[in-house]
């Protein structure tokens, strides 16, 4: 049994999370970068401005494998031209930039090369300007991780203050997209609330927590740990994923959506 007493950050109660007074920690400043039009601005709003202007994906297959949500290099520099009408030059350094954040990756014989799991580095990759490269937006690249919108930076803040602001983000979005008839919770409305990317943003965080942290806590704390993410990770899937109504459903969540945490995948 959990003593509520032993740390308020942290204690669950009946309705999910105790709200605090204090807000949530700001976004850290590493997490912008400069679009086009020379405008700086954080990851998650340049990753919805793509989501929107790229061109229509397709599944694109390299040595028998299948990729979806992928689109040509030239399609992509096109299709950016057209919306912010700048040259083709400025165009291709801002998708180096973005190759550089993690924000876009290559698709098939080029994906090797770019990425190393273990500390979200990514090595430089020249794009491939042409209709036979592939690349996908990182937010697409692996959709059964949910916290996977962007990759977060190999910086390491407290377990503990980590959950508890995702936490407040989390319990933001829920009491702003109420059903105005019954009160209850509207996922849709949660979806379209534009405090739930701010929080897919966030929650990426959890990829990269300090683990030597949970070393100082009590046993019960541990468990009030625990217990917090397991929370965030199941209202986060119901939102994002939806509410399961068959058995299938909830065999499909219980296998196939998952979790990063320090690394680890759940």
């Amino acid at each position: 049994e959990i003593d509520d007493d032993d740390d308020d950050r942290l204690a669950p109660n009946a309705g999910g999370y105790r709200v605090v007074d204090s807000p949530p920690a700001p976004i850290q400043p590493h997490t912008v970068i400069k679009l086009v039009t020379g405008k700086t601005v954080p990851l998650r709003e340049a990753t919805e401005l793509l989501k929107a202007v790229i061109p229509p994906m397709e599944a694109h297959k390299v040595k028998g494998t299948t990729h979806r949500n992928c689109f040509a290099g030239k399609d992509l520099i096109r299709q950016l031209q057209k919306q912010v009408d700048e040259s083709e030059s400025q165009c291709l350094r801002f998708v180096k930039r973005l190759l550089e954040a993690g924000i876009l990756h290559p698709v098939g014989q080029h994906a090797h090369r770019h990425r190393n799991n273990n500390n979200n580095h990514h090595e430089a990759v020249e794009f491939q300007n042409t209709s036979k490269d592939y690349y996908r937006l990182q937010c697409y690249e692996a959709p059964e991780i949910l916290n996977t919108y962007r990759l977060w930076p190999n910086t390491r803040r407290n377990c503990v203050t980590v959950v508890e602001d995702l936490a407040k983000r989390l319990t933001t979005v829920e009491l702003t997209s109420l059903d105005d008839t019954d009160g209850l919770l509207d996922y849709q409305k949660a979806r379209q609330n534009p405090e739930w990317h701010v929080f897919e943003d966030a929650v990426c965080e959890l990829q990269q927590f300090d683990k030597n942290d949970i070393h100082a806590l009590s046993g019960a704390e541990v468990t009030a740990l625990v217990l917090n993410i397991y929370n965030i990770m199941q209202r986060y899937s119901l939102v994002k994923v939806g509410v399961p109504v068959s058995h299938s459903d909830r065999q499909h969540c219980a296998t196939h959506v998952k979790f990063n945490v320090a690394g680890e995948i759940y």
